[in-house]
């Protein structure tokens, strides 16, 4: 069985988990500055699956979305 690329949705969900655990270890500490491009190089995706992670997030409660 060969690995299947991953879908949009498990790319957001998983990308989210990663922040979600770095934000409760405070390795991102309270009022970081994310910014979803670094983020996106980082993780060696688009834009798209992290904006969409972070929406997530702040729905959460994790992060607040500054203009």
């Amino acid at each position: 069985m060969t690995a299947q690329p991953m879908q949009a949705q498990s790319l957001c969900i998983a990308i989210a988990g990663k922040l979600r655990e770095r934000i409760l270890s405070h390795q991102l500490p309270p009022g970081s500055d994310i910014h979803d491009g670094a983020l996106a190089q980082e993780f060696g995706v688009s834009r798209t699956p992290v904006r969409e992670a972070m929406k997530l997030l702040c729905h959460e409660g994790l992060l607040t979305a500054h203009p």
